[in-house]
């Protein structure tokens, strides 16, 4: 009997705590949802060539079933940053390269163009450095539009490679994406 007691006090004294919790959980109208989004391409350049390169990644919100499953209830979205890493490289290391990235959505050029300057993708890699896109917000603004209006982003690079061997360079694109989803 005194267990039987004990027993129903610990379910009267449990009881308020579930009721409790279920009401604090009532006021949560909204959970987030981030993700970091990751595709990669390689470029070739023979000394034979025109020595140019050119490579994209494509990025829609189908690439994240939680997003894409709620769309229509996003309270907030941001795409934190866009990156790129040079993740494998063989060939001419002391050549050095010039180019432009460009964002599209359905052909449409979104936001400006960013230009790349001298850089030696074998320094790159070798260094590990990832290099963070100097987007301004306008061109972030038209991308999370695309994106959300379930539009393909396409980010291509391109440019000039003058080398001396054949070389071969493979780029990573990072877009790291935070959203509000209500519920």
């Amino acid at each position: 009997m005194n267990i039987m007691k004990k027993i129903n006090f610990l379910y009267l004294f449990i009881l308020p705590f579930v009721f409790t919790s279920c009401d604090f959980l009532e006021k949560f109208d909204h959970f987030g949802v981030g993700n970091t989004f990751e595709r990669s391409f390689d470029i070739n350049v023979n000394p034979t060539d025109l020595n140019t390169y050119t490579g994209f990644v494509s990025f829609d919100a189908s690439d994240d079933a939680t997003l894409d499953e709620n769309l229509d209830d996003i309270k907030e979205f941001d795409i934190e940053n866009i990156r790129y890493k040079i993740t494998g490289f063989s060939g001419d290391d002391i050549a050095v390269a010039n180019g432009t990235v460009k964002i599209t959505s359905e052909g449409d050029v979104v936001g400006t163009s960013v230009t790349i300057g001298n850089v030696n993708f074998s320094d790159l890699y070798a260094e590990g450095t990832e290099m963070k896109l100097p987007l301004t917000q306008a061109t972030y603004n038209a991308i999370k539009d695309a994106y959300l209006s379930k539009q393909k982003i396409k980010i291509e690079i391109s440019g000039d490679y003058v080398v001396s061997e054949p070389t071969e360079v493979e780029f990573t694109i990072y877009m790291t994406v935070e959203a509000l989803i209500n519920m």
